[in-house]
């Protein structure tokens, strides 16, 4: 029997320190989205750190606070200034971190040697305690003390920081909807559109998988409002605004007030792009490029019931249509008809009416195949 019971304490006592060795690893990831593969040199540097201050007769306690403060520094020094370069981008950021572990581990054994260090114990966690007619040592059952600290507290975090399941909105291909959210905000889809929408205590969380989705927002400023498409995130700064999944990127065009947009969270959070009332801009690997030369009232003019161009092309024009009218398509061929350009305002449901512009085209020849209509040069 005593044998088991000490196998179980120091089998749980060795757990949890690789429990607080893997959990930091795990939150950075979690919640900054960051392969950190450095996060295992940084103990060993910290270590290192202590050991020299408790060398020169520092406290254990604050030789282990400045330590620790030290790691936070040069942590927080390399985020700043090289991960947030790499927002949203996986793989360079496990190159770079991979690649900071190996300098650590090469200035480590330059300055401390490779010879084993070993730290006196601290006159508080010295001797022995008794359990089950089985003594343990008072240093490995503080570690497993802390270890379900840590453990109590992650998970008291996640408790309070946990959405329930989510709103699930979705439109059809031709179908528009307006749905009011339990904060007030508008939230208009778009066809073809589908969004997620996560509501917390400390946050609201809007995912849109596919199309448009259009938002007037109840601004709070306890409760960031953030939509989250592919790799790009917007976060309202109180506003309107539109955000758009397409094959370039993601599109985001501000109707009144501002957001800020980036490629991460932490992006978003310190140094991403304000966008203010009027502008537009694309989210695309990790880049945010602004549009100029479009009307961001013409581009949210679906909102409306209407598709509003000016001197777009028909290719581009036909397209639009086609979201909204699967059933009578527009097809256009030949890079004469595709060119052609198309100025003026149009009710989504009325292929009609493009149809009528283009037979006005001396150019241009219409013909009917099927439900569907082609769209030609007549040369």
């Amino acid at each position: 029997m005593n044998v088991w019971v000490l196998l179980a304490v120091n089998s749980m006592a060795y757990g949890g320190l690789l429990f607080l060795l893997s959990a930091g690893f795990s939150l950075i990831f979690g919640l900054m989205r960051i392969p950190n593969l450095m996060h295992g040199s940084f103990f060993m540097l910290g270590a290192y750190f202590g050991v020299t201050l408790l060398n020169r007769g520092i406290n254990f306690w604050l030789a282990a606070l400045l330590s620790a403060a030290a790691m936070a520094v040069i942590g927080g020094v390399i985020e700043r200034t090289l991960l947030r370069r790499l927002a949203g981008q996986e793989l360079p950021q496990v190159l770079l971190t991979l690649g900071f572990s190996f300098v650590i581990a090469d200035l480590c054994l330059m300055i401390w040697t490779g010879d084993p260090w070993q730290p006196p114990t601290p006159d508080h966690l010295r001797g022995v305690v008794t359990i089950s007619g089985v003594i343990f040592p008072i240093f490995r059952l503080a570690i497993l003390a802390v270890a379900v600290a840590v453990l109590i507290a992650i998970f008291l975090f996640s408790v309070w920081n946990q959405s329930p399941k989510p709103a699930i909105y979705a439109t059809d291909i031709g179908q528009q909807r307006t749905e009011t959210l339990s904060d007030g905000t508008l939230m208009t889809l778009n066809t073809n559109s589908l969004v997620q929408v996560y509501y917390s205590n400390n946050a609201r969380n809007v995912h849109l998988t596919r199309g448009e989705t259009y938002f007037k927002v109840t601004h709070d400023p306890d409760r960031p409002f953030t939509v989250i498409a592919g790799d790009a995130y917007i976060r309202d700064i109180g506003t309107e605004f539109s955000v758009e999944e397409s094959a370039a990127g993601v599109n985001v065009k501000v109707a009144s007030g501002r957001v800020c947009a980036g490629a991460s969270e932490s992006l978003v959070s310190g140094r991403g792009t304000v966008l203010s009332a009027g502008e537009m801009a694309t989210v695309s690997s990790g880049k945010v490029q602004r549009i100029s030369g479009r009307n961001v009232a013409d581009a949210l003019a679906w909102t409306e019931g209407r598709l509003v161009f000016s001197e777009d092309r028909l290719d581009y024009v036909a397209e639009q249509f086609n979201r909204y009218n699967p059933a009578h398509r527009l097809r256009v061929e030949g890079p004469v008809a595709k060119a052609t350009p198309v100025t003026g305002g149009y009710d989504i449901n009325r292929y009609d009416e493009i149809l009528r512009l283009v037979r006005a085209k001396s150019h241009l020849a219409v013909i009917q195949d099927g439900n569907d209509w082609v769209i030609k040069s007549k040369n």
